[in-house]
């Protein structure tokens, strides 16, 4: 299945299909000797003629039922090798066995936890998940460094997609940490904003309407809405801002508030392991969409994405895999992704919780007319 749904289907490169049905749970359960080859670990390998087509009719198991039989597959085993001795061949004659070897095994102890450090550890070598390419970008917390702007006084922010990227992007998208009392205000620009609250308490006055906001909680604010957001708490908040595109005959969209724990959401494309909630009104007056989507372990998108719409993306919980144009990469919660417009774009969960983002993505104006803008 890896394989043929993997390799063959989805172009999933072979040392990641390795990586993780070898390297990473060799290590998620510490079998020490497991896991690579390579000098002091157990042999344990199969050889496959990758290009071998064949169908599924012996099974080899107690169980003896599968819903694969009689499906084809490309990839074929060969042999097999445990601790570096025959175990299986395929023969002109057929299946050859060899005599049972298995042992039981057990993970290494745990490690005493260390000392936490004065600051945040140095990368070995400079390595890092963040990448940045024509197409797409991938944020990753060790990598980020925070800032300050006028209106978020005392307040540190982490500017994750702008403009000044190079890339093409018509937002911003960034993280703010309020601490207690820390008051923002409106933007001095005139744009937009959509706040989303991660942690803490604050409280948003805007019209004459003051409202405490809490985790999962957000807020649209229509460009000329003068507002203030003051933390009660510590507090952190996703914050989303963009020049209003209007569109002729169209009114300016209204203050907006909601709470995403509260929405019901629905199935996407009829997968109850995929729910989509939409945070804004699918209405013409808004000229972007907030979004969060929730994976159930195991779940993927039913196809790649390609359109002419740009994301912004931050993981809030669980981890998988994006394939963003031609690369794949692992992702996980605090994590921030930049989609231009037509970057082929796909996701599968891994791990044993829910994965969930939020996403921004413009839409209901015209191409043309974003184009135009100077």
């Amino acid at each position: 299945m890896l394989l043929e749904d993997g390799y063959w289907r989805r172009g999933v490169p072979l040392p990641l299909l390795a990586a993780v049905s070898a390297l990473h749970p060799a290590r998620r359960f510490r079998l020490a000797r497991k896991g690579a080859l390579r000098v002091g670990h157990d042999a344990d390998f199969a050889l496959v003629r990758l290009d071998e087509p064949f169908t599924l009719t012996d099974l080899h198991d107690r169980h003896g039922g599968n819903p694969y039989r009689g499906e084809r597959f490309r990839g074929r085993v060969q042999a097999t090798y445990l601790r570096g001795q025959p175990v299986y061949r395929l023969t002109d004659q057929g299946a050859w066995f060899g005599d049972g070897r298995g042992q039981l095994l057990t993970p290494a102890p745990l490690d005493p936890a260390p000392a936490l450090p004065s600051r945040r550890p140095m990368k070995h070598l400079g390595v890092t998940r963040s990448a940045l390419h024509p197409s797409h970008a991938v944020l990753t917390p060790d990598t980020f460094v925070r800032t300050a702007l006028a209106e978020w006084p005392g307040c540190a922010l982490t500017l994750h997609i702008a403009p000044v990227m190079g890339l093409g992007a018509r937002f911003v998208q960034f993280s703010a940490e309020l601490p207690a009392g820390a008051q923002a205000r409106e933007s001095e620009h005139g744009f937009q904003r959509f706040v989303f609250v991660l942690e803490g308490s604050l409280d948003v006055q805007v019209g004459g309407e003051t409202r405490t906001l809490g985790p999962s909680d957000h807020v649209f604010l229509p460009v000329g809405a003068a507002h203030t957001l003051r933390a009660q708490t510590p507090s952190r908040v996703a914050v989303f801002e963009k020049p209003y595109e209007s569109a002729p005959g169209t009114p300016p969209p209204p203050v907006c508030w909601g709470n995403e724990q509260e929405n019901p959401g629905a199935p996407f494309e009829g997968d109850e392991r995929l729910i989509a909630r939409k945070l804004l009104p699918d209405d013409p007056r808004f000229d972007f969409m907030m979004s969060t989507m929730s994976f159930a372990p195991g779940a993927t998108l039913p196809y790649t994405e390609m359109h002419y719409m740009e994301h912004g993306l931050l993981m809030l919980s669980g981890e998988g895999l994006y394939k963003l144009q031609d690369h794949y990469h692992p992702v996980q919660a605090g994590d921030v992704i930049w989609m231009g417009a037509h970057c082929p774009q796909w996701y599968g969960a891994l791990g044993r919780e829910w994965t969930k983002y939020l996403l921004y993505k413009d839409m209901n104006r015209h191409p043309l007319t974003l184009e135009a803008r100077p």
